[in-house]
């Protein structure tokens, strides 16, 4: 699917300015006018199921693109509606942002795994919400990704295929692994830690371009960053082995 023109130009122009929405929500800068433009053009505003801003355009390309690939789409404009809809049915996946009010997206996460109905749940972040490493901590292997915005339609859709053949992929060597006799901890040892890795190295490659923006004064203000790099050289060392049981092929 293109993208339409108008469309396409506020992707463009918000690309141009990530770097100001990521450090204004982190406080490094301070701007009502800004704010004010980012709100209005960048669609800055809160969403689950598809990401919604305040561009109806972009939400119904979002919404489209997503239907092409052959899903349906349920879109919910808050958190609160966000945990009607949940309770209603559970999708094979929600992309939630972050940037909602009362309610924001990681008070919707932590309510979906609080409920048995929703505790598995695939859940990726899509959001324009500057990352912090707390927010690794806690909540990193509670996602199934985690993406920055604003996004291409051609993003979007590597995201979401992306996101189903990696699953698919996942299921069909854990079958392959039961079937040749590995026991059921191991195998649910390697299915974690292949959703984390993978998580955990996107949160911290959102971190990283974030820091970049805001100067090496601010890496030296994070120091928690050292530790969660550690956290996850270890699981990938882990993955490795267990991939040598899992994946012998």
């Amino acid at each position: 699917m293109e993208c339409p023109g108008a469309v396409e130009g506020i992707i463009e122009q918000a690309e141009r300015i990530n770097a100001i929405i990521t450090m204004l929500d982190a406080g490094w800068v301070r701007s009502e006018k800004t704010w004010e433009f980012l709100h209005r053009h960048c669609g800055i505003g809160g969403s689950t199921a598809v990401p919604r801003g305040d561009n109806p355009e972009i939400c119904r390309m979002y919404r489209d693109l997503i239907e092409k690939l052959g899903y349906s789409v349920r879109i919910a404009e808050s958190g609160a509606g966000a945990l009607s809809v949940l309770a209603e049915e559970q999708p094979a996946l929600v992309l939630l942002d972050l940037m909602m009010e009362p309610m924001d997206g990681w008070e919707v996460l932590r309510r979906m795994r609080e409920d048995e109905r929703t505790r598995d749940v695939p859940v990726i972040i899509l959001t324009a919400k500057a990352l912090f490493p707390e927010e690794i901590i806690r909540y990193g292997d509670q996602l199934h990704g985690f993406i920055m915005k604003p996004l291409r339609c051609r993003d979007l859709e590597r995201v979401v295929s992306g996101f189903f053949a990696e699953e698919a992929a996942i299921a069909a060597a854990a079958r392959t692994a039961r079937e040749a006799g590995v026991d059921e901890a191991t195998i649910g040892e390697y299915v974690a830690l292949r959703r984390e890795v993978r998580v955990l190295g996107e949160m911290v490659g959102c971190l990283d371009r974030i820091l970049e923006v805001g100067g090496s004064r601010y890496k030296e203000d994070v120091p928690q960053l050292a530790d969660i790099r550690e956290r996850l050289t270890g699981k990938k060392a882990r993955l490795n082995e267990l991939q040598k049981t899992i994946e012998p092929g």
